[in-house]
């Protein structure tokens, strides 16, 4: 009886540190992050921003940047959907996709120019979030030979919510 008490305190244990670090990495990935790219001769820069809800909704955008004001000019893409988290694999899955119209001259539209499409995704990727909260780090699966595809991309904390 005595060794029958000893398994279930440890599996109690187990189970309760399980869901603690997998609570901690749902808790610590909530909120804003960003990526940024310079274009355009230093003028402009292009982010991709991840907004991560405690509601487990989501929304990722790729906005332009006026560098010297940082002011928002307009979107190239959104996505919104709910995301989970397992361990330290992330699940996006879109539920409305807005994109901007390539065949216009401008490279941005205002967010209600955007386009909806038909499409819609489902991704999964490990996902580290580095100890002082401040950089996700997410880590693709492999892709085909003939594929152009990023293997990482790490994101700055730009807000919590």
């Amino acid at each position: 009886m005595k060794k029958l008490t000893i398994v279930f305190t440890l599996l109690i244990i187990f189970n309760s540190c399980t869901n603690d670090s997998e609570e901690d990495q749902f808790s610590s990935l909530i909120g804003d992050w960003s990526n940024v790219e310079t274009i355009d001769n230093e003028r402009l820069s292009q982010s991709s921003r991840y907004s991560f809800n405690s509601d487990k909704t989501f929304v990722v955008s790729t906005v332009i940047i006026k560098n010297d004001t940082n002011e928002i000019l307009g979107y190239r893409y959104r996505a919104i959907g709910i995301y989970s988290v397992n361990e330290n694999k992330l699940t996006l899955k879109s539920s409305e996709i807005y994109t901007h119209d390539d065949s216009k001259d401008d490279m941005y539209s205002n967010i209600d120019e955007l386009k909806t499409t038909n499409e819609n995704f489902e991704r999964s990727f490990k996902f580290f979030i580095d100890q002082n909260k401040k950089i996700v780090t997410f880590i693709y699966p492999p892709c085909d030979p003939l594929e152009d595809c990023l293997d990482k991309e790490c994101f700055k904390r730009i807000n919590e919510n």
